[in-house]
């Protein structure tokens, strides 16, 4: 009997170099697919409200325990305490990128929060932080509660949470983005998602409201502090703030600003929302642990489990229709024969 003929190697696979090259060629597109299973296999899970009420109360559990003292952790005042002790009328006096109770937003933000000191610091924090778990909760987000930059930012107060529903609401209410400008200032850079998509009426919306809020807010404190703050914005920028929790130093902003209003453009070019929020973290003027809490704006931008539903709600978070295309031969007398 003849040997069974044995199916000849495919070109580039006969030699232990040919299968290398072929691994290093197919590799990328292996990992990509395999990343897709399991960005649709977390997305599948994340759906099912057993595991969204799970996530949320082992993150409630774990802020409890801090709060309590009883999970070892930094709790020394630090974002609220400067937003609620912040003078409207010498906001800027000894304030620096890092220091103790240091403001850095506009003057219209310092006079928006005066009302902060006529309560308690304890019933003032309260506050504070039931609005950022409701606004965790409102972005369709509360399964987000266990991870380490939200609980961060749960913990030391600032407003990155904030900033994540001016974002989400911006899509559909372009006037939100004033918070965004007049407080972090270039996570702003998102904007560049209408730029992109040549939605210049939304720019003009933009525009608009911020100068509303800066006449304002010149009209009751002066211009002086606008230039004042213009000048911090601009000492701060030059620091080399570093990332103390990794010991390493992140890219300056110089060069992030440029990559990040890529980012958004390229996500307005090909109607990718999750594109504006990651934008705005990379943006963001210093990046600390409390910034990554930006992507509690992603849930709404990609339309999963609740944020589905606000999605809905929302209907500049759906993307603009392409027109149906009907072929002339479907339309009587278009195609040169006569209708019946």
């Amino acid at each position: 009997m003849r040997p069974l003929d044995r199916q000849a190697p495919r070109a580039g696979h006969s030699l232990p170099g040919g299968r290398a090259a072929a691994a290093l060629r197919d590799g990328p597109v292996t990992a990509a697919v395999h990343a897709r299973r399991a960005a649709g296999a977390l997305r599948a899970a994340v759906d099912r409200p057993a595991v969204r009420v799970g996530l949320l109360t082992l993150g409630l559990v774990l802020l409890g325990l801090i709060w309590l003292g009883l999970v070892p952790y930094d709790t020394v005042r630090r974002d609220a305490h400067a937003y609620w002790a912040v003078d409207p009328v010498n906001p800027y006096l000894g304030a620096r990128l890092g220091g103790e109770d240091a403001f850095l937003y506009s003057p219209a933000a310092a006079q928006l929060a005066a009302w902060a000191s006529a309560l308690p610091y304890e019933v003032f924090r309260g506050l504070w932080s039931m609005a950022q778990l409701g606004t965790l909760l409102g972005l369709g987000a509360g399964w987000l509660l266990p991870l380490p930059p939200v609980l961060e930012e749960i913990v030391r107060g600032n407003i990155h949470l904030f900033l994540a529903a001016a974002i989400v609401a911006g899509f559909r209410f372009p006037a939100a983005w004033a918070f965004v400008i007049l407080t972090k200032v270039t996570p702003a850079v998102g904007i560049a998602w209408f730029t992109a998509r040549g939605e210049w009426r939304a720019l003009t919306t933009i525009g608009l409201a911020v100068s509303s809020v800066v006449a304002v807010s010149v009209a009751v404190g002066g211009a002086g502090l606008w230039w004042e703050w213009l000048g911090l914005l601009g000492a701060s920028a030059g620091s080399a703030a570093p990332f103390a929790y990794l010991g390493v130093a992140p890219p300056p902003l110089v060069l992030r600003l440029p990559l990040a209003a890529l980012l958004a453009a390229w996500g307005g070019r090909t109607d990718r929302r999750w594109t504006v929020p990651l934008a705005a973290i990379v943006a963001l003027p210093v990046i600390w642990p409390s910034g990554f809490a930006l992507v509690a704006a992603l849930p709404a931008t990609l339309g999963s489990g609740p944020g589905r539903r606000l999605r809905r709600s929302l209907p500049g978070l759906r993307g603009r229709r392409r027109p149906r295309v009907i072929p002339a031969s479907a339309v009587p007398g278009q195609d040169g024969s006569r209708p019946a």
